[in-house]
């Protein structure tokens, strides 16, 4: 099963103000306490996923 990510990544029903980069949304900020941060898989999932997403990963 898959969906298409740019809709899902512009919902309102995910997001606050979805179609707004706002880098608080990431940092734990309260205003965004209830967006669906799981929705954003950037590196796709088992069994196509990306092979270098656990190098990515660990630069944080």
């Amino acid at each position: 099963m898959g969906s298409v990510s740019d809709s899902s990544y512009h919902s309102e029903s995910n997001f606050s103000f979805p179609d707004e980069y706002i880098l608080e949304r990431w940092l734990h900020d309260p205003r965004f306490g209830f967006d669906k941060q799981n929705v954003l898989q950037p590196f796709s999932l088992e069994p196509r996923n990306c092979i270098g997403q656990h190098l990515a990963r660990w630069r944080r």
